[in-house]
């Protein structure tokens, strides 16, 4: 429990990249999104379909390890405080501070300015109106997780939960035993589906926060994964070409069957083919591993509202569109980090805007900043006041 998983915070920073280029990758999509190119990028729509199937799950899993790990002795009070701080304060500042350029962007020919466009801020729900989260749906959720899961903190800790992880180490030891874990994944998938469609995300999302939290919090159950890391890479390789399939070849009335069940065992398998090879080359520590680790969560906040100011000046020039994507991509991570080194990282109530806990060598820094002004500004009123001394004595 005390030894850190580097492999962990690795695979939360690759996947925050994935993220990233997802969104820019959206700018050259036939998805709608704020900013649009007049020209698709050939093949982005199958690679974003590939990047959206596991992206997003493996993130949330990754975040249930996490809670595990920073559940630690805490309190229940005192870890939804600690949610609170982390999730919902830089939720609800982002929806006023991030999210409102976003969609001022996109209609921008509707507003004179990005202050004229925040008395209608509340103007209905996007994309009819102006209200919307945009990507902080991710911290919401994890808040609302969060919430759900804290009433069993107590058994998660207990004697029964440790004897319930030996009984899934024995089934993941197995020679890819973990494909039973499918099971319950397919089988909720497929009840709630058909009833509630546009809401079986929600049950989705939580069944691999829950799974981090569960499962794969259990060392042993994820070093089972690392020794069998290429059976899950081959499984992850045959159902991408099958849901990939679904774009070329016309499945008729089960097309839909097999693109959904597809997908849903591919955002597993893919999951476990990661942490699988990134807890056999990542679990390594490093000062980048530090810095990056921190800077995920704010970049993860402001990297979307910056990659759609970047591309709506990129957009309309009259260059080749794989310019247009290389400019696009390297300005916005660029600015992402700017924004990050220079605004948000090295004042701490910033930090604490975005999520992040405060920096005592920031707030000595800052001390000594002040310290150093103040003697200045005695300095230079002692000066004036001689001088002022000397021209009334010359008189």
């Amino acid at each position: 429990m005390k030894q850190r998983e580097y492999y962990i915070d690795w695979l939360r920073i690759i996947l925050i990249g994935s993220v990233f280029l997802y969104h820019v990758g959206m700018i050259f999509s036939s998805n709608h999104w704020h900013v649009k190119n007049n020209l698709q990028l050939h093949g982005m729509d199958q690679i974003l379909s590939f990047l959206h199937v596991w992206r997003m799950p493996s993130l949330f899993l990754i975040s249930g390890i996490g809670t595990f790990y920073a559940l630690g002795n805490k309190s229940r009070r005192q870890y939804l405080k600690n949610r609170f701080n982390r999730l919902i304060i830089p939720f609800v500042a982002g929806i006023f501070i991030l999210v409102p350029i976003q969609v001022y962007i996109e209609k921008i020919d509707q507003y004179d300015s990005l202050m004229a466009f925040y008395p209608h801020l509340f103007k209905g729900i996007y994309p009819g109106g102006n209200f919307t989260w945009c990507h902080l749906w991710f911290i919401f959720y994890l808040f609302v997780f969060s919430l759900v899961v804290s009433p069993f903190f107590k058994y998660i800790r207990g004697n029964q939960f440790k004897g319930f992880q030996q009984k899934l180490l024995k089934i993941s030891q197995r020679k890819g035993g973990a494909n039973v874990f499918l099971i319950p994944l397919v089988l909720i998938q497929a009840i709630i589906f058909p009833i509630f469609k546009s809401g079986s995300h929600y049950t989705y999302d939580f069944i691999f926060f829950a799974f981090g939290i569960i499962i794969f919090s259990n060392r042993n159950i994820t070093s089972s994964l690392i020794k069998q890391r290429r059976i899950y890479l081959t499984e992850t390789l045959v159902l991408t070409f099958i849901m990939l399939s679904t774009y070329y070849i016309n499945y008729g009335n089960i097309g839909t069957a097999i693109k959904f069940f597809s997908s849903t065992v591919l955002a597993l398998t893919c999951s476990m083919a990661v942490l699988g090879y990134s807890g056999t080359y990542l679990n390594f520590d490093s000062k980048f591993r530090k810095l990056a680790n921190e800077a995920t969560y704010p970049f993860y906040l402001i990297h979307q509202p910056v990659i759609v100011v970047t591309g709506y000046y990129i957009v309309p020039m009259d260059i080749h569109i794989f310019m247009k994507l290389i400019l696009i991509t390297i300005l916005s991570f660029g600015f992402s980090i700017s924004i990050y080194w220079s605004v948000i990282r090295p004042i701490n109530t910033i930090r604490f805007i975005f999520g992040l806990k405060p920096d005592i060598h920031v707030a000595r820094l800052m001390g000594c900043l002040r310290a150093y002004a103040e003697v200045i500004h005695y300095a230079i009123l002692t000066i004036y006041r001689k001088k002022s001394l000397v021209e009334m004595y010359v008189k």
